[in-house]
């Protein structure tokens, strides 16, 4: 790693293919976290949101994860699941197991669209 003379506080190294990549060493004069931090709390407050809604659907035996990206137990098959929210609610869902769904949202998705989702999910489960 060479210092780097144009900008102080930061460093330049050479990939093996030879792009340079400049890495700051003192990160918190180019980057403002207070943005980022919001964004975390939104999406804290959106996949609260969510397992909420996820904890009331039928045939929903238990949720797992943390803020966003969670996962529920089922007591019926998860990829017919799956396959009713593709193509009767246009929802796009993952079975990660027999019994399992996983869903991984936007982190920009709003509390209008988790219930959206919810509601479609709800659907498909019921089928």
């Amino acid at each position: 790693m060479s210092e780097d003379k144009t900008s102080p506080g930061a460093a330049t190294i050479e990939l093996p293919e030879g792009v340079p990549v400049v890495a700051f060493k003192d990160v918190s004069i180019k980057f403002d976290v207070k943005p980022v931090l919001r964004n975390i709390s939104f999406s804290v407050e959106r996949g609260q949101t969510l397992r909420d809604g996820l904890e009331r659907l039928p045939h929903v035996v238990s949720v797992r994860g943390r803020g966003l990206m969670l996962a529920c137990e089922l007591d019926v098959a998860a990829p017919a699941v799956v396959a009713r929210a593709l193509h009767e609610q246009r929802l796009v869902i993952n079975a990660t197991g027999p019994t399992t769904l996983r869903l991984l949202p936007a982190l920009n998705v709003d509390g209008a669209e988790v219930e959206e989702a919810l509601r479609r999910l709800g659907a498909a489960l019921e089928d």
